[in-house]
């Protein structure tokens, strides 16, 4: 964050990728609420519409229109996604329509950040960032992606580590490039 906010609203529309900046700033103590998502395995602040609800009402006005075979599509795993698979179960069942999992399809992620588990979908956003910036020093590679210079730090550690990534020039001009 910039250091003069007092506070942020956070939509994680990357699925489970930015959950790593999402346990960084909840180790540092700043004042957030998701909006539209929540980490099962993180206590957060959060505000979501009733996504089971909503799945649960879509199919029950298909079923009350005569309709048995009914399918779902989704992309991306969140629990907003996942909630309102499980609204669309229970209707299923509430009226006693078996579960066809042929009709349940998931759209490819077109997004390869988006396959990532959090720790590596953080490397690969920076390396990604790093290829489109070259030569970029970890504050304004910070500034960049909005997050702390101290999280910057470890994720170019490992990218070093990992041989992808080299620092050209002095400490105070130099900056990060992609290895070829």
């Amino acid at each position: 964050m910039e250091g003069n906010e007092s506070g942020a609203i956070i939509f994680p529309n990357w699925g489970r990728m930015n959950a790593e900046i999402i346990y960084e700033l909840k180790r540092e103590k700043y004042p957030f609420v998701l909006i539209d998502r929540y980490y099962i395995d993180l206590e957060t602040d959060y505000v979501i519409t009733d996504n089971k609800r909503g799945g649960y009402t879509a199919a029950e006005y298909l079923i009350k229109l005569g309709h048995k075979r009914i399918g779902t599509i989704h992309g991306i795993e969140c629990t907003a996604v996942k909630d309102r698979f499980e609204g669309y179960r229970e209707a299923l069942r509430d009226y006693k329509i078996l579960l066809d999992l042929s009709l349940v399809k998931k759209v490819p992620q077109n997004n390869e950040f988006l396959k990532e588990e959090p720790s590596n979908g953080g490397l690969k956003l920076l390396l990604h960032t790093i290829s489109k910036n070259q030569g970029k020093r970890t504050n304004e590679l910070a500034r960049l992606l909005k997050i702390s210079e101290r999280t910057i730090e470890k994720q170019l550690k490992k990218l070093k580590q990992q041989e992808k990534i080299l620092f050209r020039g002095s400490k105070k001009t130099g900056g990060y490039f992609v290895k070829s």
